[in-house]
């Protein structure tokens, strides 16, 4: 089961339901027929250039795999208009944009997510729902819809309801995609900086005199990881 789009929809997710796919997408291309189907890649890039082709704005049907509307290269930018085939729902290619959540959510938020997906881990009985509906009830409304898996499960807590394994499940296999985020914590007289994953482990990274020298080490691992 896919939770992120990676290939032709990397990044795209509808902002009202949340689906991945399919989508339909406002393209510049050319549309695919029987004729130009019939036609190799070298063919439809001789024709267009012959101006016997003409590329053309049109709306297709994409998944993540890609289109069987479009011939050759097609493209899309911010700005085009795409639909939703689950809901319906229009809006820019920009508004479906996801975006990460290690990019998005601040250190409190990132611990909030934690320490609730922690819990879930060792929900085993009823008697633990108020514990659990406690914590859920931490998350800034940023990280529903940064992480959209977590909308249902939400719903399901807010009212009482037993959430099933299936669910939990599926929401700690998604939450792991989103990788970690440096955090500092006091220890005594040191400050200690570990990688925090979103599913509640942590990994040592460093331990300084100083939390001035503590949130250095936290600047110079995140520029390492992303020179990298």
């Amino acid at each position: 089961m896919r939770y992120h789009n990676t290939n032709c929809l990397q990044g795209l997710r509808c902002p009202k339901c949340h689906s991945l796919a399919p989508m339909r997408i406002e393209v510049l291309g050319v549309p695919a027929t029987p004729t130009t189907l019939a036609m190799t890649q070298s063919q439809v890039m001789n024709a267009l250039n012959d101006g016997k082709l003409v590329a053309t704005r049109f709306m297709a049907t994409y998944d993540d795999d890609g289109t069987e509307d479009v011939t050759s290269d097609s493209e899309f930018n911010d700005n085009s208009k795409i639909i939703c085939l689950h809901c319906d729902h229009v809006a820019t290619v920009e508004e479906f944009k996801v975006a990460s959540a290690a990019s998005v959510l601040n250190e409190t938020a990132w611990r909030n997510i934690a320490e609730f997906t922690r819990r879930l881990q060792n929900y085993e009985h009823q008697t633990e729902l108020p514990a659990i509906v406690s914590a859920i009830n931490t998350l800034p409304h940023l990280a529903l819809s940064t992480i959209p898996e977590l909308v249902a499960l939400s719903t399901m807590l807010r009212d009482r309801a037993s959430p099933d394994d299936n669910r939990i499940t599926k929401l700690l296999d998604a939450i792991a995609h989103y990788g970690h985020r440096y955090v500092i914590d006091q220890r005594d007289h040191a400050w200690d900086v570990h990688a925090l994953s979103l599913n509640g482990l942590k990994d040592w990274a460093a331990t300084t005199e100083s939390e001035q020298l503590a949130k250095l080490n936290v600047i110079l691992l995140t520029q390492k990881e992303r020179d990298q």
